[in-house]
This record gives structure tokens, sequence and C-alpha cells, in this order.
């Protein structure tokens, strides 16, 4: 088995076509040793990757259209997935449909090992760690593809256009996109007893559906079987965010889902998500996202 990233030697930016079509093409963008991804476009194609790999590394698919099968995993347009890969061999296959548009990116433990804190709530860490075990491979998250991923992998894909600094432009968003798509991680806290997580388990699924109109602390409390004191205590330890906090971000992460959907109108997206000020829900989009709405939805949706 080869390295699927290149060799320190070579660690330069290069931009290979795999194949070509009449309707499309796909290409393999090497950043630099350990970092790379394929950008696949076309029509009517199918298109297959066999890994036979012996580095440990973590994969993000992007479908934004098309369907994707991972080690028999199926990944349908309009969603996103964070894999761990450990010495396993294993497909990718694409299956034919009218059009197709998927990025994947793979990073190295290597180039995660950089960014190490020795931390045990920080994802890189988490990563990693689980990276060093035994050989496996295995689905991480999964989650619907949002805006601010678009907009950060049409940035990404784009740095081939650039005159100069290719490694160093590319490096920092995919940096950005990597930040983004970790914070929905949810790493499992040793701390709490079996009983606090089973709380915490059902005020998340409360909140998950009723974000838009959320119960008040006392009323959710009630609902987990426990007292608004304590429930305030051991979701603040597993998700070091108030409850509070937590529903502005799931309001914030639907707004940015929904702003793929170029048919509704930024009032339309803070209606639905249950703000009424537009001007307030802006300011706090931006403040998590470093982009207005109205800014992320011209730019995706042009």
């Amino acid at each position: 088995m080869e390295s699927l990233f290149f060799n320190i030697q070579n660690n330069h930016y290069r931009v290979t076509q795999i194949d070509k079509y009449n309707v499309g093409n796909i290409e393999r963008v090497d950043i630099q040793n350990g970092l790379l991804f394929f950008k696949v476009n076309i029509k009517n194609g199918v298109w297959r990757l066999n890994i036979k790999d012996i580095d440990r590394f973590i994969m993000i698919a992007v479908v934004n259209q098309g369907s994707l099968v991972v080690n028999n995993k199926i990944l349908n347009s309009g969603f996103s997935a964070t894999f761990a890969v450990s010495y396993y061999e294993f497909s990718i296959e694409l299956k034919k449909s009218k059009k197709s548009d998927i990025f994947i990116l793979f990073v190295a433990d290597f180039f995660l090992k950089r960014y190490l804190e020795d931390k045990a709530d920080n994802p890189i860490d988490y990563l990693y760690n689980l990276l060093r075990e035994k050989e496996s491979f295995c689905l991480i998250q999964k989650n619907s593809l949002d805006a601010l991923s678009s907009y950060i992998i049409k940035q990404v894909v784009e740095v081939k256009n650039s005159y100069c600094m290719q490694r160093l432009r590319g490096e920092s968003l995919i940096l950005e996109l990597l930040i983004h798509h970790l914070s929905f991680l949810n790493i499992p806290k040793n701390s709490l007893s079996r009983d606090d997580l089973k709380i915490v388990k059902k005020a998340n699924a409360i909140l998950q559906k009723e974000f838009r109109k959320p119960p008040t602390i006392k009323e959710l409390a009630k609902r987990c079987a426990t007292n608004d004191t304590k429930l305030k205590r051991v979701f603040k330890e597993f998700h070091n965010l108030t409850i509070n906090q937590y529903i502005q971000n799931l309001k914030l992460e639907y707004a940015n889902i929904l702003l793929q959907d170029s048919s509704l109108s930024v009032k339309e997206v803070v209606f639905k998500v249950g703000y009424k000020h537009q001007g307030y829900f802006s300011k706090i989009f931006f403040d998590k996202y470093g982009i207005t709405p109205s800014a992320l939805s011209r730019e995706i949706n042009f």
C-alpha cells in the first residue's frame, strides 16, 4: 500500500486532472503534505476511488449535488459527513446522476498533530487520539449542508486561480472549514454520570425539536425529570454553553442551512428560525460566522 499524501520532497501546491468529461471534470488538489481534496463536477458520469492507504486521516465528504457511497454508507445531496480512518481499505463511489457536485477533503493525522492542545475537550485532540487507535473506519458525524460550508469550499476551490501564496491560502481556508465542521462535534464527557448524561440527552432532544419556540428552563427541567439548578449545571458542563446560548446556536445553525435555499429571503429565514428583528439576527450571525447572512446568501446563490 502507498501513502495517499504526497512525499515530503514534493511538498507544494499541485492540481492534477484525474479524469475529464465533455460535461465536467474531476480534480485532485494537493495543498501540501498531509492536506488534499478532490473536486468532482460532472454530469451523467460515474467515478470510483479505492483507498488502499498506510495513513491515518480525517475525511470530510460534502455532497452539494448527486449521491456518494463511502464504504457502503450513502451520502445524498445536501449532506456532509466526517470520517476517521486508520489503516483501513475502503472505496468511494459516485453514483450516476444528472449532475454531481462533490468535495472530499483528506487531512492526515500528522497535519492535525500541529494543532494539538493536550485538552480532552479539544476536537483536534479528540480526533487525533481516535486515529491512534487500531485499524478502523468510523463515521464521526453527519450534517445537513450549510451555507457557510458551501462558501468556504467555493473559496478553497478558487485558490488554484491565485497567482501566488496558493499553499498558504489553501491551508488557511481548510483550517477555517475544519473549525466550522468540528464545532458540531459532540465529544463524550466522562466526568458526567449516566443519569446526568440522560438528562442532557433528553434536554438536547427537546431543544433540537422546539428551538424556534423553546420551553422555559423550569418547564424544560420538569420535562427532563429534574430541577432547573441541576439541569443548568449538567448542561453547561456537557456543552460548555448555557441553555440559552445553546438555543441561540441551534437557531443560527438552522439559519445557516436555510440560507442554502436561494428561494428564501434573509427576512424569511429570520422568521423561520424564531427571530423578529433582522438587524439583531444579522449581528449575532456575524458574531458567530464572521459574515452577514445577506452577504453569505449573495455569495453562494449568485
